[in-house]
């Protein structure tokens, strides 16, 4: 069985380039658009989540699925368009952050480690 990863980003292109690519590496991906929909999403307990700082919520995401027992010890990759949200993110216990633009070989060299634990 495939670990899964949940993408919640709100760049249809993007979540469909993350999303591809992981399933490449064989990975089961859940790609969500919308940060509601991860409410109802996120009892499917994936391995990793790739957050977007940007998708308007995705600190609070962040802050409420490490308060959740189930979701305290999941990877959080937080990916953002800019700098000024990194150090809230690393404070809201995100794994790693990347900013945009990135090399998708440099995203799956952070992901691979994390999927491993």
């Amino acid at each position: 069985m495939s670990k899964e990863i949940l993408i919640a980003e709100n760049d249809e292109d993007l979540l469909l380039l993350l999303s591809t690519s992981l399933i490449k590496q064989g990975y089961s991906v859940n790609a969500i658009s919308k940060a509601t929909d991860l409410f109802s999403e996120s009892y499917r307990r994936p391995h990793l989540f790739i957050l977007d700082e940007e998708i308007r919520v995705g600190l609070t995401i962040c802050k409420y699925l490490r308060q959740k027992e189930e979701f305290k010890r999941t990877p959080i990759v937080m990916i953002s368009g800019g700098y000024k949200g990194k150090t809230k993110a690393l404070r809201s216990a995100v794994d790693h952050f990347v900013k945009k633009p990135f090399y998708l070989k440099n995203l799956m060299e952070i992901i691979h480690p994390l999927m491993q634990q």
